[in-house]
């Protein structure tokens, strides 16, 4: 469980410990996935990152909050590679950027140089990135949601991490909030924000099709 005053707590099994912020200025908590098998990686409310050892939550990683250069830019979605148990984060932002963040180091969290921006995916202007989740049958496809900066509108677009493309896209007169995949990975449920009610719509896929 993370904090507005950037603490972290852990229960389970009669077993409980607290991460306090180390500084004497606090910074919120902001998203918290763990890493396959052992780490948690934990985003801060001025973008900054640690990396985790469970469940001693001893840092083993820092990444400041310069790590994004454009400080109007935050991060609106972190999600880790659950189906493969890959060490790799794909951290989504309000300027509509998707980076990957290598987990893989002991004791490091390295950028990496594939970056997927609203301009990639073929939208004319800047969405904020809302959700991200990888295809369960083929890693190579990433299901990323946009919710409009400028209108109600949102975005959906199923890309190819291999050719580095969209591979299918579909656009919404609502923003959409929330992804997740069908176990069988045949149909991706999109939760849209509609006169402030989340209302769930579904889309098949196949990538035989």
């Amino acid at each position: 469980m993370g904090t507005f005053g950037g603490a972290i707590f852990v229960y389970g099994d009669g077993f409980q410990l607290v991460r306090p912020w180390l500084t004497d200025n606090p910074i919120e908590v902001a998203f918290m996935v763990v890493v396959y098998p052992n780490k948690l990686f934990v985003t801060f409310s001025d973008n900054s990152a640690q990396l985790l050892e469970l469940p001693s939550l001893t840092l083993l990683a820092l990444l400041g909050s310069n790590w994004i250069t454009n400080r109007n830019e935050k991060i609106t979605t972190v999600y880790v590679d659950e189906a493969g148990q890959l060490p790799f984060a794909f951290v989504g932002t309000s300027e509509g950027v998707v980076s990957v963040l290598d987990l893989s180091g002991p004791f490091s969290i390295r950028l990496c140089d594939y970056v997927i921006s609203w301009k990639t995916i073929g939208l004319k202007f800047a969405y904020q990135v809302t959700d991200i989740q990888i295809y369960p049958k083929d890693e190579k496809y990433l299901a990323i949601s946009y919710d409009s900066i400028t209108s109600s509108a949102g975005h959906v677009v199923i890309f190819d991490l291999t050719k580095q493309k969209p591979y299918r896209s579909y656009d919404t007169t609502n923003a959409i909030v929330s992804l997740a995949w069908q176990h069988q990975g045949d149909m991706l449920f999109a939760g849209e924000l509609f006169s402030r009610d989340a209302l769930m719509s579904a889309v098949s896929f196949s990538a035989d099709e």
